[in-house]
């Protein structure tokens, strides 16, 4: 028994250092979060406005997917996505372009593993998602995933930070988002100022179960608290929407059995504490979904409709955040093969820019106004067969190549 002691103590200690330790992570929480809504307008008297167009990503690396978006200060674009011979491989990196008067510059990595590796002080095997932000502090932030060991499950954030909209970049440093390991958290979707300032991020988990969270993270990136947003196994990639100071819709991925639909939980206390996730009438294919709420305080979602296959990507939108009406279809093929997917979605005024996954070989961007939508959903009231034309004409790649 003598011998068991010391052994019990270590083992209290490590107890007694991961209690604290969450504690610490998760923080005192004594301001409730509040969000930060878009200024509503109408679009009265507004010329409908739509464009679409492939960046050059084909130009940097074979494969291509999971972008982001966010708007510079002076008027232009920046997008992010990850690139390399295939997901996972080890030569994946993290491409930036920038778009200046409807023109997209040729991509440059800015992060990969070698890169982040050296950062860190720390064995990276591959990247993944990355996430572009601009922080209560002014400053533009993009966060990214690394994994070391295993699969995504093992992943890890990792943060630079931009004081000249991405020109430049501080070295990649670590987050500390779970205690002990700090392994198993991603990014995805695009995150929600909150009212003091701090910034509300979506992450998932893949480890012990698939669920959606948040976290809060104030000037500097500091985590200042961790919310769950659900406990199950089959929810991933949470979309945040506001719709209140204290209410908001997740909208999340779903990978569980059929029938296959998009999730969706609800706040009323600014995130704190969720409801349990219903399904939606939408269908999803296990796919990332994208939405927001417009400035005419109507709700947009870009989604997969199929239930089987990433071969369409559609828009939806809805007056209450869960009757949602198909409006458009942005791409579409008949062959199951071809994917359009992982749409991310900002809005800066009464226009919305997309970017989403062509055919893993390319990066596309749509760009089109809330006046535009309306449009649309009036003739998809009047002929539904209207929202099911591609507005997009474009051939499939040809012997792998995507231009």
């Amino acid at each position: 028994m003598a011998a068991e002691r010391p052994l019990l103590r270590v083992f209290g200690l490590l107890a007694v250092a991961a209690v604290l330790t969450v504690a610490a992570l998760r923080g005192a929480d004594l301001a409730p979060p509040r969000f930060a809504l878009p200024l509503t307008q109408g679009s009265a008297g507004t010329q409908p406005q739509f464009s679409q167009q492939l960046l050059p990503a084909r130009a940097v690396a074979p494969s291509v997917h999971s972008a982001t978006v966010v708007a510079l200060p002076g008027g232009d674009l920046l997008a992010a996505w990850f690139g390399g011979s295939h997901e996972g491989a080890r030569d994946v990196r993290i491409y930036l372009s920038r778009e200046h008067d409807g023109q997209w510059s040729r991509p440059r990595a800015v992060a990969g593993r070698l890169s982040t590796q050296r950062d860190t002080l720390r064995f990276t095997r591959m990247t993944g998602n990355p996430v572009l932000f601009f922080g209560g502090d002014g400053r533009l932030y993009l966060i990214y995933v690394t994994v070391s060991i295993g699969g995504w499950a093992g992943s890890a954030l990792n943060e630079m930070v931009s004081s000249d909209d991405g020109a430049h970049w501080s070295p990649a440093r670590r987050l500390i988002t779970t205690p002990m390991f700090n392994i198993s958290t991603l990014v995805r979707e695009n995150p929600v100022p909150l009212t003091d300032g701090s910034v509300a991020l979506p992450v998932y988990n893949e480890s012990m179960g698939m669920f959606g969270e948040w976290l809060r993270l104030g000037p500097h990136g500091r985590l200042l608290h961790r919310y769950r947003i659900d406990s199950g196994t089959d929810s991933l990639q949470p979309a945040l929407v506001p719709v209140g100071p204290m209410q908001a819709f997740a909208y999340m991925r779903y990978a569980g059995s059929a029938p296959n639909r998009i999730l969706m939980s609800g706040t009323r206390d600014g995130g704190r504490t969720w409801s349990a996730p219903q399904r939606l009438k939408l269908s999803n294919p296990n796919s990332a979904v994208a939405a927001l709420r417009l400035s005419n305080g109507q709700i947009l979602m870009a989604y997969n409709p199929e239930p089987a296959n990433r071969n369409v990507l559609a828009l939806a939108l809805s007056d209450d955040g869960i009757h949602f009406t198909r409006v458009a279809t942005l791409a579409s093929s008949p062959n199951h093969e071809a994917e359009f997917s992982y749409p991310y979605m900002i809005q800066r005024g009464g226009r919305v820019d997309i970017v989403y996954t062509w055919w893993r070989r390319r990066i596309a961007h749509a760009a089109f106004n809330v006046a535009w939508l309306e449009a649309q959903a009036r003739a998809a009231r009047k002929d539904p067969a209207a929202a099911l034309k591609p507005l997009a004409d474009w051939p499939a790649p040809e012997n792998g190549d995507g231009h």
